[in-house]
């Protein structure tokens, strides 16, 4: 019988942490317009980072990088290596966006995905930028940076807001 009895208050308590966490998670969503202005942003930089000619610019650090042809194909083919996965971190950060668009509350694990994705294109694009000696790919890996930062304080307040209301702390 006691054990019933601890059965039910384990199951009490567990869905009454469960419910002040699920509160939680609502009152930790509550910066709706901050977080869908950030998101727009993000979209806007990605798009920016996608319109840049790439191309070019591992064409040009090839040409600047190396004496030898052998070296400069090989300066090539990095460069591409990097950008097809720049670009795929790009696609999967937009995809990312699109459900926490949709999305009453989005995901702590979108935002996350976001959050690396930007921090992937922002540091793959000084690279870039330094290496290329493209000035207008530093600023889009700047304000990637900046979005990444700031998405970092969203999910940082989130999981505090999270972990306080699991605790029972206000």
């Amino acid at each position: 019988m006691t054990r019933i009895y601890l059965s039910l208050l384990l199951l009490l308590v567990t869905t009454l942490c469960a419910t002040q966490c699920a509160s939680a998670g609502e009152q930790a969503g509550s910066t709706a317009p901050s977080l869908a202005a950030l998101l727009s942003d993000a979209q806007s930089v990605l798009n920016r980072y996608q319109k840049l000619d790439t191309e070019a610019a591992c064409t040009a650090v090839a040409a600047s990088g190396s004496n030898t042809a052998a070296g400069s194909i090989g300066l090539y083919k990095l460069c591409e290596h990097n950008r097809r996965v720049t670009n795929a971190e790009a696609e999967s950060a937009k995809a990312a966006m699109l459900r926490a668009r949709s999305a009453r509350n989005p995901s702590a694990n979108d935002l996350l995905a976001i959050y690396a994705r930007l921090e992937e294109v922002s540091g793959r694009l000084f690279d870039l930028s330094r290496d290329a000696n493209r000035f207008e790919y530093g600023a889009v890996a700047g304000d990637a940076s900046a979005l990444g930062s700031k998405m970092y304080a969203e999910l940082s307040g989130r999981i505090r807001t999270l972990e306080n209301a699991c605790r029972g702390q206000p």
